[in-house]
């Protein structure tokens, strides 16, 4: 029995051992919290996150790092919490320089010492996801500006099967097909040259570091057409794709005396 009571004795120690390191060493802000919402116990990142004293931010009130305009969102996620709810949730935090910083917040009650209740609460910094998201969706705006006109022909080509995945207003004026039958077709249907022409052409290309090609492209009315063919590949969530800017070749006639 005694050896049994020491082994169990061990694996809590070992388990308290292992709780303290989980506690410090994560990358989020974590803070235990008393019945009362004061603060009893920080980690190191969250020192770090907000740029308090240790000591000086121990016994205050968790509202001690909320915006004034959060105060009513807070004491709802308190009053949930006392009637034993979880709170996930994102919004703003302050830091003890008066700096503000975008937080997902994840909240729950547990059991403290001398069965007293109490919250355990943590904070991550999702500033540069937010900045990221912003960055993205101008970048994706911008694109649509480029790519929804009237007068650059533009396609959208799934590299490993050819398939035409979009094209833009002048690519169906210039084509003359709907937007909805280009996008069921691949580039191979409308690129009159044979697949060792196709070949030839791009070798070519890549000898002399173009990333043009020119082929001939037919259009709905079977009339071939010699263009240029700019190609870049862009990336769209994890899959690279090809964008084509497509130049019709006008002849050019020269009159002479």
């Amino acid at each position: 029995d005694e050896i049994s009571d020491s082994k169990i004795e061990n694996q809590i120690l070992k388990r308290n051992e292992d709780y303290k390191e989980l506690f410090q060493k994560t990358e989020e802000g974590i803070v235990i919290v008393d019945e009362d919402f004061h603060i009893i116990k920080v980690n190191d990142y969250f020192i770090e996150m907000f740029g308090y004293d240790e000591q000086k931010i121990i016994g205050e009130n968790i509202k001690k790092i909320v915006p004034i305009d959060r105060t009513r969102e807070t004491d709802n996620y308190i009053y949930k919490l006392s009637q034993g709810e979880n709170v996930n949730s994102r919004t703003i935090r302050e830091k003890a320089n008066g700096e503000l910083i975008d937080v997902s917040i994840q909240a729950f009650p547990v059991s403290l010492e001398e069965e007293n209740i109490g919250y355990y609460i943590i904070y991550r910094d999702i500033t540069e996801l937010k900045e990221t998201k912003s960055k993205y969706k101008n970048i994706k705006d911008r694109y649509k500006a480029l790519f929804e006109n009237d007068y650059t022909v533009m396609l959208i080509i799934d590299p490993d099967n050819g398939k035409i995945v979009d094209a833009n207003p002048a690519a169906v004026n210039f084509y003359g097909w709907s937007k909805e039958e280009l996008t069921s077709m691949k580039i191979s249907d409308i690129n009159v040259l044979n697949k060792e022409e196709v070949k030839k052409e791009m070798e070519e290309a890549r000898e002399k570091s173009k990333n043009y090609f020119n082929f001939k492209h037919r259009t709905v009315n079977e009339e071939a057409k010699d263009v240029e063919v700019y190609s870049q590949p862009i990336p769209f969530a994890e899959k690279e794709y090809l964008y084509l800017i497509i130049h019709e070749k006008k002849i050019k006639i020269f009159e002479g005396e």
